[in-house]
């Protein structure tokens, strides 16, 4: 029984906020994405629902990267943001793993967290030249889970009527949009 505990402390740390109930069903939600170059580019982050590693940084971004290898094409993912004086990044790569369908695996540089081996971040909603966001929501033991999500925009701001319909729309396919933090975007350089 102390195994449990044991993992309702730590899944926050490694995974995300805790859910608790059934993760929610987002296989309708997820959005195609015919062209990643669409996707490509800087994205700041307006809110999140994060993990440990997220808590406390301002001035957030992702940089996403088309590359094409021996191993086929896939994104290279570089996470940025300022905490303690200085920006301190962390490197991912991803693929698309069913096309058309805005589903990938992300792993981490050196990350501890082994990926499933399926998908481990949807985009549910995107308009490519403004917003995007990015959910996740890994069942731990059946009735838990542990959730990471991020509202992203090409531009450090947002204007508030879209985060508003945004996070009506998570809300009505059962996503907690009360985690939600707001990332400090201002004296960013």
């Amino acid at each position: 029984m102390h195994w449990i505990y044991i993992v309702l402390i730590f899944a926050p740390v490694v995974m995300g906020e805790i859910h608790f109930g059934a993760c929610p069903s987002i296989e309708d939600s997820i959005v195609s994405l015919p062209s990643l170059e669409a996707y490509m580019g800087r994205w700041y982050s307006i809110e999140m629902m994060p993990a440990v590693w997220d808590r406390g940084f301002s001035c957030v971004f992702a940089e996403y990267t088309l590359v094409s290898g021996e191993n086929g094409t896939y994104v290279n993912v570089n996470n940025t943001g300022y905490k303690d004086g200085h920006y301190v990044y962390a490197l991912a790569s991803a693929v698309q793993n069913y096309p058309p369908l805005a589903a990938f695996t992300v792993t981490f540089d050196n990350s501890l967290v082994t990926p499933d081996s399926g998908p481990n971040y949807f985009v549910l909603t995107l308009d490519p030249s403004v917003y995007a966001v990015s959910y996740d929501c890994d069942p731990l033991l059946g009735t838990v889970g542990a959730e990471n999500s991020f509202l992203f925009s090409r531009k450090p701001t947002l204007s508030p009527d879209i985060v508003e319909s945004i996070k009506a729309n998570l809300t009505a396919i059962g996503i907690d949009v009360s985690k939600f933090q707001i990332t400090d975007q201002t004296n960013c350089s």
